[in-house]
């Protein structure tokens, strides 16, 4: 039989310059001109899923996302836990031409941004969505074939000992158009799967708005701001009908929750402890509701987005206005230095308590 198919493929050979022939065919197909297939499918985007399941088969988190080619090379990943878990609200990263985009405050109403550069991230190795890079990842081998006589795929294996003797990658490419489609870590701790589903479907991967990134910019659009000496809080939104995950439940009868982001701009050194115990939301009828839940991106004071959620009356009227207290911290214990035995750190003193009116 491998007589057989040899003979045909020297005819076919013969016949026109192998260039011709189908993938399946043209006999100067080796592992590494396959793994590099991908990088030269004309793809400009592809959607993808992918699942690390651990040693029990258990699968533990979950992505999903679009690798963009063209015009700009961008990616995009929601993060999510496995089936089961809770606790966690999804969060999304993304890469464009060159720059990572990392949210922040996953579950609030309105998604925040930090930029870093993408160069640390942006080899085969760190994310395997990448599927135009795969050729980097180690010396392959044609391993198989599978699927049917008219939609069949190569696989290919590759040990990666960096991660340990047992580790392997296997790639599965389709071979009449080389397009990605699978691709399988499998390692001690566990197996990475990238299943890739949707191919130059238009999907797009965009840089945040400037408005949407910490710090936010000068401009940002406010819905109330405080100033005092050397700095501002910046009211950056106000959710007044709050359902995301990250807030007080269930909500009593005859109540809803509104949910509030403050910015604090501040001096560098400058530590601003937010004391939520004394946070409050006025009604247009003087009515006070205090905090109910609370979080925070920093918390140094200059450079801290803090979220502030409240159980307000359904027959709370406008206008409101936010009531915020923020204390300083003993520097002893900020600077890492042991306090002395019998050491009693002064009290919180307030720096700043104020009242910001909201639009």
């Amino acid at each position: 039989m491998r007589l057989a198919l040899g003979a045909a493929l020297l005819v076919l050979t013969v016949a026109g310059c192998s260039a011709d022939l189908p993938p399946i065919l043209n006999p100067n197909l080796d592992a590494a001109h396959i793994a590099a297939l991908p990088s030269h499918a004309g793809l400009r985007d592809v959607h993808y899923v992918s699942v690390f399941a651990g040693p029990d088969g258990r699968a533990y988190t979950q992505q999903s996302g679009t690798v963009q080619l063209q015009p700009v090379r961008a990616l995009s990943q929601v993060i999510s836990p496995g089936p089961g878990a809770g606790g966690f609200a999804p969060a999304e990263y993304r890469e464009v031409n060159g720059v990572t985009y990392n949210q922040m405050l996953p579950g609030w109403s309105h998604p925040r941004w930090q930029a870093f550069p993408a160069a640390a991230s942006a080899g085969p190795t760190g994310n395997p969505a990448w599927f135009d890079q795969w050729w980097q990842l180690g010396r392959f081998r044609i391993e198989g074939q599978e699927g049917s006589a008219v939609d069949r795929a190569w696989r290919l294996v590759a040990q990666q000992a960096n991660m340990g003797p047992q580790a392997t990658v296997r790639l599965w490419i389709r071979q009449r158009d080389g397009y990605p489609l699978q691709y399988r870590l499998t390692f001690v701790k566990g197996t990475t799967t990238v299943t890739f589903d949707r191919w130059n479907s238009g999907a797009r991967v965009n840089a945040p708005a400037p408005a949407d990134l910490l710090p936010p910019p000068a401009n940002a659009p406010v819905a109330g701001q405080l100033l005092f000496s050397g700095g501002s809080l910046r009211v950056l939104s106000v959710d007044y009908a709050y359902h995301g995950s990250i807030g007080l439940a269930p909500v009593p009868a005859g109540s809803h929750l509104v949910g509030t982001e403050v910015y604090v701009d501040a001096p560098a050194g400058t530590f601003m402890l937010p004391d939520y115990s004394k946070w409050q939301l006025l009604d247009g009828a003087g009515n006070a509701y205090p905090a109910q839940t609370n979080g925070a991106y920093g918390g140094k004071g200059g450079g801290s987005d803090l979220l502030a959620f409240f159980t307000m009356s359904d027959a709370a009227a406008a206008p409101y206005t936010l009531h915020v207290v923020f204390t300083d911290i003993p520097g002893m214990q900020m600077q890492g230095v042991k306090p002395p035995p019998g050491y009693m750190p002064p009290p919180p003193k307030v720096v700043l308590d104020g009242l910001i009116k909201l639009t």
